[in-house]
């Protein structure tokens, strides 16, 4: 069976019921995963605006959590690359 990639308006919808969900129970931590999980969805999607957008959220919300030396910012910077080097592509 083959995986189907899911589109933009889907990845939104899952961002919300995620981030209800972790505003509910109060796991703010998790915030930190879940927005580099978004951020790569969109990546992979290759929704570029959206990606910024999660990119720069996780690594803020990283920050608040561990600071620069938690391993989260360094997940957070290396889809930023990811990120840079996806548009590049497609800019070609």
């Amino acid at each position: 069976m083959q995986r189907e990639d899911p589109d933009s308006a889907t990845i939104a919808d899952f961002a919300r019921e995620a981030s209800d969900l972790v505003d509910e129970e109060s796991m703010w931590p998790a915030l930190c995963q879940l927005y580099q999980a978004i951020a790569s969805a969109y990546i992979d999607n290759m929704d570029f605006e959206n990606a910024d957008k999660y990119v720069e959220m996780a690594e803020d919300m990283c920050m608040q959590i561990g600071g620069e030396d938690q391993g989260g910012v360094q997940r957070a910077r290396t889809l930023s690359k990811k990120l840079g080097k996806k548009q590049k592509g497609t800019a070609r």
